[in-house]
């Protein structure tokens, strides 16, 4: 559609009236359907724009040599250059984008000296996607100096678009070098930009799964969660896979799963128990754990590794949980060696038993809250707890409502594995009302 604004200003006392009203005519583009491909030869390069970000500093432009025509991105006058492709959609199951891009050095009228060695003239090529029409941008893709293939041709980049799925794109570029400027002399071309399915093979990594926080454990097992990006089902019996995740710190470990049975459909999820353990028995120290998958043709290397960073807890997890235990949450800060993960459950003042204090969680689904290692359970132990709903929009309305469970799990294995001991359904809570329930632990006595 074609949208017209008037914009008028009004000022006692205005001697010049000749610039009181300014009209803008602004044409919106449909989005540009899938599949998508632009070689930079077409009329469609009307709807890329480009220094949309730095717009008084970088230099994109269409630029035309041996009768190729790509963008170059320019950084003679300043570290940042942009582009935006125009909106694109709807993304489809199994799309990607995939571009092809060069770095050169020296570049002056037309020439440039490919860089074909190692470098760390440029920082980065930064892409990043918009939902809402270009009004907000999340990174979706970095390309760093390390990274970077050198090589004398375009280098092909494919991104996996599976986080938006049934919706319109639009994706912009950013690159910037290293100051000052004259150090760097790198420069840009991208061309052969394409959104389409065809992606039938690749898996990926996509976190660390149940590592018992708490733990301070010289035989510490790993699971890691991975995900079929593809199209197709993949049969593990046909098409091995092997998972492996690679721990660095006080001592060094790589252990690995290889996968020879079972299936994993498109956008389906398995954790994966890694064989082996590694010691994690040094105190408040960072493991860094670099997790990977090998599948055979997998399309996309770009998702298959990840990088995390674990934190073993600064004292040892048995020190003051000696049986009898009780917690009561009285100390506004959390417990020592009790873990939640971020933003989820929190110490509040005064709205416990009797005045006292509480842990709660808002409204923040499946986030658990973890207690330290607690050893060792007796034939007569059990386990207790007083809980409480909140009904925020009816305080004092006791009516049980169905908002959905609370599970209470047991591990044995530091966090491995975890058995479930108690559902508990909100349907038979009464609001605002605290209740004590309790769960046996003969199962894991001693």
């Amino acid at each position: 559609g074609v949208y017209t604004f008037k914009i008028k200003t009004s000022l006692v006392g205005d001697t010049d009236s000749t610039n009181n009203e300014l009209t803008v005519v602004r044409t919106i583009a449909p989005p540009v359907g899938v599949p998508f491909f632009e070689n930079c030869n077409s009329l469609r390069m009307n709807d890329f724009t480009y220094d949309d970000v730095y717009p008084n500093c970088s230099y994109a432009r269409l630029l035309t040599e041996g009768g190729n025509t790509y963008i170059h991105s320019s950084h003679y006058v300043c570290p940042y250059s942009s582009f935006t492709l125009p909106q694109i959609g709807k993304i489809r199951q199994g799309d990607v984008f995939s571009f092809d891009y060069k770095a050169l050095l020296h570049y002056q009228l037309g020439f440039g000296s490919p860089l074909t060695g190692p470098t760390n003239r440029f920082e980065y090529i930064l892409i990043q996607a918009s939902t809402d029409c270009g009004r907000t941008f999340e990174d979706i893709h970095r390309i760093t100096a390390a990274e970077h293939t050198a090589t004398d041709v375009f280098v092909k980049t494919t991104i996996p678009l599976s986080n938006f799925v049934g919706q319109d794109l639009k994706i912009r570029f950013i690159t910037k070098v290293f100051e000052p400027i004259s150090a760097s002399w790198v420069h840009f071309e991208f061309d052969n930009f394409s959104i389409n399915t065809g992606i039938l093979t690749d898996i990926g990594a996509i976190n660390v799964e149940n590592l018992a926080f708490a733990c301070d454990n010289p035989n510490q097992s790993l699971k890691v969660r991975i995900k079929n990006f593809g199209r197709q089902t993949i049969n593990f019996a046909t098409t091995p896979t092997t998972v492996t995740a690679k721990i660095t710190s006080t001592t060094t470990a790589t252990l690995t799963k290889n996968l020879t049975s079972g299936t994993l459909n498109p956008e389906g999820i398995l954790d994966v128990k890694l064989d082996g353990f590694f010691d994690m028995s040094a105190l408040n120290s960072n493991y860094n754990v670099t997790l990977y998958t090998a599948l055979p043709n997998d399309a996309i290397r770009q998702n298959d590794t990840l990088k995390r960073v674990l934190k073993s807890p600064i004292e040892a997890s048995s020190i003051g949980l000696s049986l009898p235990l009780l917690e009561r949450f009285d100390s506004t800060a959390t417990p020592r060696n009790w873990v939640s993960g971020p933003n989820s459950w929190n110490i509040s003042r005064n709205t416990g038993i009797g005045g006292s204090n509480n842990v709660y969680n808002f409204v923040n689904d499946n986030t658990p809250l973890v207690s330290p290692r607690i050893a060792a359970i007796r034939a007569t132990d059990r386990f207790s707890f007083d809980i409480k709903l909140t009904n925020y929009s009816a305080a004092n309305d006791p009516t049980p409502r169905n908002w959905g469970k609370c599970f209470v799990e047991v591990s044995s294995d530091c966090g491995a594995t975890y058995e479930k001991i108690l559902t508990i359904n909100s349907r038979t809570l009464k609001t605002g009302v605290w209740t004590n329930l309790a769960g046996p632990l003969s199962n894991f006595v001693g």
